[in-house]
Parts: C-alpha cells; structure tokens; sequence
C-alpha cells in the first residue's frame, strides 16, 4: 500500500478541478475508492496541510474532511501512482470500420426478487423460466453496416445495478445471461419452452464479476434474451443493455402466457 493506495486495486475518477495554491494553479483530481475504505494520504488527501493555501470558497466547493472512500490528489501524483485509466463508452460505434454505420442502443432496469423472479441458472429446470424475459426484434443490416470490418452485429451488457455507492455493503451475485430463437410467440414463456431448446448464444458462463458482456451475431430475426444468476433466490437489482448495428425492437415480456 502506497500513502493509502491499494496495489492492484480499481479506482474510479469522480471529478477534476483547478485550484490556485500559493498563486500557482494545481490540476487535482477527484478518485473513489469503490469498497469505501482506504484513501490516500499524500499531497491534497483530507488531511493534507496543502488545502490551507487555496482560498476558503473554494474549500467549501472540494474539501471535505470524510472517511467515505473519496479523496483529492494531484494530477502528477496521479499519473505515477496509476498505470492505466478506461474510458466508458456509450457506444460502440468505434469497433467498427464503416463511419456511416452507428450502433444503436436499448436498456432496462430490471430486478431479480426472490420467490417470483429470481429463477437461477439454466440447469435449474423448475425454476429458469421465472427470470425475467425480453424480446429482441432484429431488422435487416443496411448496406453500409453490413460492409463494416466485424461479422459480429449485437452486444449484450448485463450488469448487477448497484443501490449503494460502497460495494462492501451489498451482495454481488454469478451472473450471466441466455439468447433464444424464437419465432412470433407471444406472451411470457414456460419451462416447457426451454426444456431441451439450446441457447443461439450466451455469456461466457455464469461469473462473479459486476458486469458480463458478450459480442456476436444474430441473423434479423426475434429472439428471447433472458438474465439470471446462478442460484434460484438471489435478489438483486440489474442493468440488461442491447447494443446493435441493426435497428432493434427490445421490450420486457410481462404477460402472462395463455
């Protein structure tokens, strides 16, 4: 540990700001240290003589003397101390070649609740189908995604949505998710749906991280995605996210089959 840093930790960058300390600008920046606990104690953490040369409004705007994780430093600092920073994207429009073609985008906030939609893994036959369920309509490639540098033409994200900022106070849970073929049904479907129907694609297993996403391709179509974690009874709340290069028709299945 490094002045309160953690070796080979993530960290995450909350805010950047301009100060003037000694009549001299300084680039700070702002990092979250997600589990809630340990902060830096070098030049412009908490406690550090350095806030007492800056001027009192702008003290009120960025200094704030609380164990919660977060914690100033100087931008030199920071590109010492850190090896490397990923930058979110809300696209991914940048993997493929073609400038003409922009990756469209779907999302739903979503839930697993135990005893209704908390259903487990594929193998746990009795209780899969209670997940929820979506239906992803794909319509044809225009000319110019088609011609793009990847065959693959859909991300799917699922990501556990976290309801609180520090991730030791809550449950992470094996996730992952399932895609279906399916062919102009309608309503939710049964276990009988699923019995010996193999998946047109899927994530990488069911793994114990925050976020598991998957690119591929499916053919324009309808298909039945479906989230899950591993165990039947796990509550937790979720991002699903369907990211495609095709125009696409998402919407969460809520009725009740006939």
């Amino acid at each position: 540990m490094l002045c309160g840093i953690v070796a080979e930790h993530a960290y995450t960058v909350t805010g950047v700001f301009e100060v003037t300390s000694d009549e001299n600008p300084v680039h700070l920046v702002r990092l979250l240290n997600p589990w809630g606990e340990e902060e830096w104690r070098g030049d412009w953490s908490d406690g550090s003589p350095l806030w007492d040369t800056v001027c009192e409004e702008v003290c009120k705007i960025c200094h704030e003397v609380l164990n919660n994780g977060e914690f100033w430093m100087s931008m030199e600092d920071f590109t010492t101390i850190f090896e490397s920073i990923d930058i979110c994207c809300r696209c991914p429009d940048f993997l493929d070649g073609s400038s003409e073609c922009h990756w469209t985008s779907k999302r739903h906030f979503g839930r697993w609740n135990a005893g209704t939609t908390a259903g487990g893994d594929i193998i746990k036959t009795e209780t899969f189908w209670t997940n929820p369920q979506f239906r992803v309509t794909i319509d044809e490639l225009n000319e110019e995604c088609a011609s793009g540098q990847r065959p693959e033409n859909t991300l799917v994200s699922l990501m556990q949505n976290h309801e609180k900022r520090n991730r030791n106070s809550q449950n992470n849970y094996d996730i992952g998710f399932y895609v279906f073929e399916m062919r102009s049904q309608s309503g939710r479907f049964s276990s009988e749906f699923f019995i010996e129907r193999e998946p047109v694609a899927q994530s990488d297993g069911l793994v114990w991280l925050r976020e598991v996403m998957k690119f591929f391709r499916l053919e324009p179509g309808e298909y039945l995605i479906v989230p899950c974690t591993e165990n039947p009874g796990e509550t937790a709340s979720f991002v699903l996210s369907i990211f495609s290069k095709n125009e696409t028709h998402f919407e969460h299945i809520q009725e009740t089959s006939e």
